[in-house]
């Protein structure tokens, strides 16, 4: 636990030495979760790295001599929000794995204030988890309002853009680590 409600918090399973998988969240933050939320929202849950078998929270923290995080700790939990989006809307959205693109999505999922958004084009491995008061998705319409290329839905295979070599870059990469994020 750091200063003024700041904490960092890992991955469990993770084998980085250096602290570089180490994140840092404040504890009003609405992307960390109490246990049982992808249960509930129908979320699959990638089990730590070596674990083998069914995953079950209370079994693992029997394991691990862990202890939970009671639910009012979380924010989504003491502050609920109105998610105003359905699934199948359209919206102009930011890939967070690369920031300098506004892409063509649609929202794929809902799951209280998160929205699973999908890139047009692209397939289910470049869906990324968003909180729907995020300020990296637009309305239809506001990369042209604001003067910024928004990138269209990915090409068949012969197509050469910057955007699409900076995405299959990023596809390559990500064929290596095969956990889905929240963003």
């Amino acid at each position: 636990v750091l200063k003024d409600g700041y904490f960092m918090l890992s991955i469990d399973g993770s084998n980085v030495e250096d602290g570089s998988d180490w994140f840092c969240y404040h504890t009003s933050s609405r992307l960390i979760f109490p246990i049982n939320f992808c249960k509930i929202n129908k979320i699959p849950l990638l089990p730590p790295i070596r674990y083998h078998g069914e995953f079950q929270w209370d079994k693992y923290l029997l394991e691990t001599n862990s202890v939970y995080a009671p639910k009012d700790l979380f924010q989504i939990i003491k502050k609920k929000i109105i998610n105003p989006f359905s699934v199948g809307m359209k919206i102009e959205a930011v890939d967070m794995m690369a920031p300098h693109l506004v892409c063509v999505a649609t929202i794929a999922q809902i799951a209280d204030s998160l929205i699973r958004v999908h890139f047009d084009g692209w397939g289910e491995d470049f869906e990324q988890w968003i909180d729907c008061q995020s300020p990296n998705i637009y309305p239809i319409g506001w990369c042209e309002l604001v003067g910024y290329k928004l990138e269209p839905p990915k090409e068949p295979e012969h197509d050469n853009s910057e955007s699409t070599k900076t995405r299959s870059k990023k596809s390559n990469n990500r064929k290596s680590n095969k956990r889905k994020r929240l963003s």
